[in-house]
């Protein structure tokens, strides 16, 4: 996965090293190397998926699972609504920003907990 930011006169690329929150980015061509931090905006993410999904019948949707999840989490939900509306104002008329909708990043949280948890 390359992600590209900007080194002087050309661009950094993105070397796969997620350390303690941090992206370790280099550039191939100059060779120097950089981190920036990486944030979680729902923190604890696994330990709330597997109590809401304890707290859900055995044929829940995923929309039932949302609906549970923004219950129990409230703070967690707006919190992920409000980056995601500080990512949509601060990106250009025409461009799209990287960020999911928030019921869409509660669901992939979801799919990426029972894909890890298979059992």
């Amino acid at each position: 996965m390359a992600v590209k930011y900007q080194c002087y006169f050309i661009s950094w690329i993105l070397e796969i090293g997620i350390i303690n929150l941090y992206i370790k980015i280099k550039c191939y061509i100059c060779e120097n190397v950089k981190y920036k931090t990486v944030m979680s905006v729902i923190l604890k993410v696994d330990e709330k998926v597997k109590l809401v999904i304890e707290m859900l019948s055995e044929d829940y949707s995923e929309d039932d699972f949302y609906e549970k999840f923004v219950d129990m989490y409230p703070k967690d939900y707006e919190k992920c609504m409000k980056r995601f509306l500080a990512e949509e104002r601060k990106t250009k008329p025409g461009k799209a920003h990287p960020m999911q909708h928030p019921k869409k990043h509660i669901i992939n949280a979801l799919k990426s907990y029972l894909s890890r948890n298979k059992n």
